[in-house]
């Protein structure tokens, strides 16, 4: 669990967080900075950022497969039930050039109390998520104030994600679909990104027989 209430920002690089019970991380009224991230499996939520704070995600790969009724690969919320106050505003969240995916039909998990601010924002990113919602959040095509660039439910065709391997070739739908303002040049393993480049932490490599 990270919690940052005295505004100090925590910064993500490079980072790795595999196969956890309940989240990759629990962020609450946190300031986090993250690049070239990989969460795989969890319980509940590879990442969730709850309570508010303010958050941005360059270049991250975030994929849940694990095997439960409730699982999703990434959760927003302003609020936390039974606290004082209950409401805190979400300044940001903001993912860009991001990959949101994993078994189920929704991986991504938007839920608000209008007594604080809920600010989101994904840009050049993979999403699984059903395109036919009602929900005011989730309107992919027509809401340009949260949503640009957004490729939906097209497989990114990982390595082996039982395995934690999140790498992609370069058969992958999310291959030079990032946004190149804001590139971060090397990969979480040290390869050079194309350009424009490609969506997740990692740069497409042809993947060992």
């Amino acid at each position: 669990m990270i919690q940052n209430n005295d505004g100090t920002t925590l910064s993500l690089k490079n980072t790795q967080i595999y196969n956890c019970a309940n989240y990759g991380i629990l962020a609450q009224t946190a300031y986090i900075n993250a690049e070239n991230v990989v969460i795989n499996n969890a319980g509940q939520a590879t990442l969730a950022c709850s309570y508010g704070g303010k958050y941005q995600f360059k270049h991250s790969t975030f994929n849940n497969n694990w095997n439960s009724s409730n699982q999703v690969a990434v959760t927003l919320n302003n609020f936390s039930l039974g606290a004082i106050p209950e409401s805190k505003d979400l300044e940001a969240a903001t993912f860009t050039n991001c990959i949101i995916y994993g078994s189920f039909t929704n991986e991504l998990f938007l839920s608000k109390k209008t007594t604080a601010a809920f600010n989101y924002q994904f840009n050049n990113c993979l999403l699984k998520q059903e395109a036919s919602s009602t929900n005011p959040l989730y309107q992919f095509a027509t809401d340009a104030v949260h949503y640009s660039n957004i490729i939906l439910n097209q497989n990114p065709k990982f390595l082996n994600s039982t395995r934690n391997k999140l790498n992609i070739d370069a058969s992958s739908a999310a291959v030079g679909k990032g946004n190149p303002n804001f590139i971060i040049p090397i990969d979480i393993i040290g390869n050079t990104r194309s350009t424009p480049p490609d969506l997740g932490a990692y740069q497409n490599k042809p993947f060992p027989k």
